[in-house]
């Protein structure tokens, strides 16, 4: 079986570390990909207060991830704001991107692939060219197969499966409601990452084609 296992909103503060730790004990062979929002509006210590992935705090966590060659990284919206993405002018998008990468790359993110995810799937047809204008594979919904929610995949699924969850427990698919899935996987099972699926360009900050 050949599977591409994905989470949305993986952050410092939103992370499940030891829950992908354990995947990696079970598989030697694992694999993950994690979208991952560089300056997260919804998880610091109370609703309203910013989590900066760039806080000196959060470096042992970079290097956490850093240590780890089976995580890939994505960038999954700036801040995640509420429909962040889906009204944007060309250039506030490019903006944003930017910003987001040069977070990424300050911080010193190695495994980093330029596929972009919006919040809640929602992108305006200008922030979509720029996504694409600066090298990035845009994920639109339903490009997944499996839904962790689900013990199956989608009845007309065929390999490679794309299994997509989140992060925290929402939407009955979260990292924690659903890990019971992930383990009955078969033993051999080949993990990929989403840029092995999705062609597109691995470890660069490049902004502009």
């Amino acid at each position: 079986m050949r599977v591409a296992i994905e989470y949305d909103d993986f952050g410092p503060v939103n992370s499940n570390f030891g829950i992908l730790e354990n995947f990696k004990e079970h598989y030697p062979n694992f694999k993950v990909t994690l979208f991952t929002v560089p300056w997260d509006v919804r998880f610091g210590r109370s609703f309203q207060e910013s989590a900066p992935i760039t806080l000196e705090k959060f470096k042992p966590f970079v290097e956490a991830v850093n240590s780890c060659d089976w995580i890939e990284i994505a960038l999954h919206g700036l801040s995640h704001a509420p429909l962040e993405f889906a009204e944007l002018s060309y250039d506030a998008a490019i903006k944003r991107l930017v910003i987001g990468m040069k977070m990424f790359e300050n911080v010193g993110i190695k495994n980093f692939a330029k596929i972009f995810k919006a919040p809640q799937w929602e992108i305006s047809a200008e922030a979509e060219k720029a996504a694409t204008d600066m090298g990035f594979v845009v994920l639109h919904d339903n490009y997944y197969n499996w839904n962790l929610a689900s013990d199956r995949p989608n009845g007309d699924a065929t390999e490679p499966f794309i299994m997509h969850g989140h992060v925290q427990d929402v939407c009955e698919n979260g990292m924690a409601e659903t890990q019971h899935r992930v383990l009955k996987l078969p033993v051999d099972t080949e993990f990929l990452f989403l840029s092995d699926i999705f062609e597109t360009k691995k470890g660069v900050y490049d902004y502009y084609q």
